[in-house]
């Protein structure tokens, strides 16, 4: 699609492409059907990322800080799902669907935002993700996801799930 891909990508991808997702996106998260049927490829860190709260969803935005880290999980995604994950993200327009490095070199693919839409929202702390939502009978929730830092012993090691009204 014009207008996903980072410059020097204007071919269309053939074959399934890694990429990083965070919020609700991620297993366990109101989004996820979005990525029915793909095994999750494992966790990842990049660095250079804040994360915002946008109410119903957070956002990533490039900080050019390394010190902050966007956790997220890694998907092969075939083409055709990966067009229809903009549609759903709103790509070219909400989101940006831009390459990015992995620390060990792998290229993903990622969805991020541009400052001016968060310059009015709550940054949301470094290896935290809130996501709000609102349920049919109009009561509001949360939940807060929280890993332990440092803990690095599986991918469902280290987190604590906690729902609050």
């Amino acid at each position: 699609m014009a207008g996903c891909h980072s410059s020097g990508d204007s071919d269309p991808p053939t074959g399934p492409q890694l990429l990083f997702v965070y919020g609700t996106l991620m297993r366990g998260m109101a989004n996820h059907r979005q990525l029915a049927g793909l095994a999750c490829q494992g966790t990842a860190e990049l660095a250079g990322f804040a994360l915002y709260d946008l109410g119903p969803f957070p956002m990533a935005i490039a900080s050019g800080d390394p010190q902050q880290r966007l956790h997220g999980e890694l998907y092969a995604v075939p083409p055709a799902q990966l067009q229809a994950l903009d549609r759903f993200e709103g790509a070219p327009r909400l989101y940006q669907r831009q390459r990015h490095r992995l620390a060990d070199g792998r290229s993903v693919w990622l969805y991020v935002g541009q400052p001016r839409q968060v310059r009015h929202v709550q940054r949301i702390a470094d290896g935290q993700s809130a996501i709000s939502f609102i349920s049919p009978d109009g009561s509001r929730f949360s939940y807060t996801i929280t890993r332990t830092p440092g803990d690095r012993r599986s991918a469902l090691s280290g987190w604590e799930i906690r729902v609050a009204p």
